[in-house]
């Protein structure tokens, strides 16, 4: 479960975050950090004295925000890829 503490993230249970990094990518504070838990997973540690309460981690936390990712918005894919199995021509 995710929880806000007023507009800092605070990720109750560990098992949800992805360790992507985007609330330490956005934070121009440097008030978050990735520390490895036992197991090597990366998980954000929040500094409140850093902490502005900007809520730019809160906005850009994927986890907080699947339903809006996974919706399909768009009359034609936003972008195309393709693959070739010929290493030739990929390159």
């Amino acid at each position: 479960m995710i929880a806000f503490r007023t507009n800092m993230i605070d990720i109750v249970s560990k098992e949800e975050c992805t360790g992507c990094s985007a609330c330490v990518d956005i934070c121009d504070n440097n008030a978050i950090t990735l520390e490895t838990d036992i197991e090597g997973f990366w998980y954000p540690k929040v500094n409140p004295d850093l902490c502005t309460d900007c809520g730019l981690c809160a906005k850009t936390c994927a986890v907080l925000h699947v339903a809006d990712l996974k919706k399909i918005n768009h009359d034609y894919p936003a972008c195309f890829g393709s693959y070739h199995k010929n290493e030739e021509i990929r390159f």
